[in-house]
Parts: structure tokens; C-alpha cells; sequence
């Protein structure tokens, strides 16, 4: 599945660019792989449907894990392995430092915005009664780490194993008014994505080998959506 690959466009509209300090504009400007970007595919609000951020990364660690269904028969020292398939789990750390009281003040309305859309769209039942119409789907983007190799655009998947956003007091906050409200200085989010695959990744047997199989899928429609 192909997303619209806007990332310019995202990032050109993010709000807190104004409030960013000028080298991490310039880093926003010149260096677009160095900002992670999040895009909703089920959601429709073009002002909720995807959201950046400057990408201060400490590490991305990248999982995979082949799964085997072991069953024992009568006779045979070692269990008889039964492939199941291959899972990829991406890991990733981020630090938001922000610069002024306006500028906590957009990064946490970002966040927010990425914690609601980890639950999921309503179809409006009746007025009583919403029901599922589709799964909190994500996809990312950030340079060549996290990508589809496919087509070179985002990497579609769900946030299965969590999603964190923490709010460092210890740094300091910024205070709104009489201090009822208070921003922190610093933020961090952390988050793991179970990857949905787009192709079908593996190989074909052929008469002169092996050959890496092309043919894509799409995923929505695979999952039933």
C-alpha cells in the first residue's frame, strides 16, 4: 500500500516551526529525515490525521522475531517445527525539548494528538450506540531508519506493545497564568510499533534460484478495513 508521501507538507505546516529555536529550524529545513513523522490513515480530520516532530533520538532498535509452533510426536527426539511467520517490532526514543511557554504548549498539544489517535474511529449506530469502524492504524516516517522499503514511504503498523509520553518536572516548567497550568521543558516519548506488512517479504523458488517476491498488498484491505 502506497500512503501519500506529504512529509514536506506536514512538516511545513507544523505550527511549533515558529516557536522552534533557529537551529532546529534549519535542521527542520535543510535535513527533513531528521524530523519523525506520524500519519493516521483511518482518520479524516486533516488537523488530527498526522503530526512531526524533531527527531532528538538517542537509539531505534529494530526487532525481528520468527515464529515457530513446536509439536512433539511419538519417536522423534526434536519437535517437529511449524513456521508461523515473521514479526518485526520497531523501538524508538525521543527527546522533545521546548523553547518558551508557547512552544511546550504545541508540543503538548502534538502529543496529544498522538495519544488520541491510539484509540480508535466510531461509526455513529444510532443515538445511543457507536461501533468500531476502524483500528487506531500508524504510520512513520524518519530518513532511512524507519520507512517502507517498498516504495520508500511511511511504515505502516499499530502501536501494540505501548505508546509513552513523559513529562520531566525536573527540568523546570513554564507557568500560564497564576500557575495553574504548568509546561514542562521537557518532554520524551517513547513508543513500539508492530509493522504491518505492505509486500509479501521473502522469496520465490525459481529454476535459477531464489528471487525476493514484488508483488504488494494492501494491508487495510487485508485486515479488513
Amino acid at each position: 500500500m502506497a500512503l501519500e508521501f506529504d512529509i514536506e507538507k506536514i512538516i511545513g505546516q507544523d505550527a511549533s516551526s515558529k516557536f522552534a529555536p533557529n537551529y532546529e529550524n534549519n535542521i527542520r529545513n535543510k535535513m527533513l529525515g531528521y524530523n519523525i513523522v506520524f500519519k493516521f490513515p483511518n482518520n479524516n480530520n486533516p488537523e488530527e490525521n498526522s503530526v512531526s516532530f524533531p527527531a532528538y533520538t538517542s537509539k531505534v532498535d529494530d526487532s525481528y522475531n520468527t515464529n515457530f509452533n513446536s509439536e512433539k510426536v511419538y519417536g522423534r527426539m526434536d519437535p517437529i517445527p511449524v513456521y508461523q511467520g515473521t514479526s518485526r517490532t520497531i523501538s524508538f526514543d525521543l527527546s522533545i525539548p521546548s523553547n518558551g511557554l508557547a512552544h511546550s504548549q504545541e508540543i503538548a498539544k502534538k502529543l496529544n494528538i498522538l495519544v488520541k489517535n491510539t484509540y480508535p474511529i466510531y461509526q455513529k449506530y444510532s443515538d445511543t450506540t457507536n461501533i468500531i469502524a476502524s483500528p487506531p492504524l500508524v504510520a512513520v516516517f524518519f530518513s532511512n531508519l524507519i520507512y517502507d522499503s517498498s516504495d520508500g514511504t511511511y511504515l505502516l503498523g499499530y502501536f501494540d506493545r505501548g505508546l509513552s509520553v513523559s513529562h520531566d518536572l525536573t527540568k523546570g516548567v513554564f507557568a500560564k497564568g497564576n500557575g495553574f497550568e504548568v509546561y514542562p521543558k521537557f518532554y520524551s516519548l517513547n513508543f513500539s510499533l508492530t509493522v504491518l506488512h505492505s509486500f509479501l517479504p521473502g522469496y520465490v523458488k525459481s529454476g535459477n534460484g531464489s528471487e525476493p517476491v514484488t508483488n504488494p498488498i494492501n494491508i487495510l484491505q487485508a485486515v479488513g478495513y
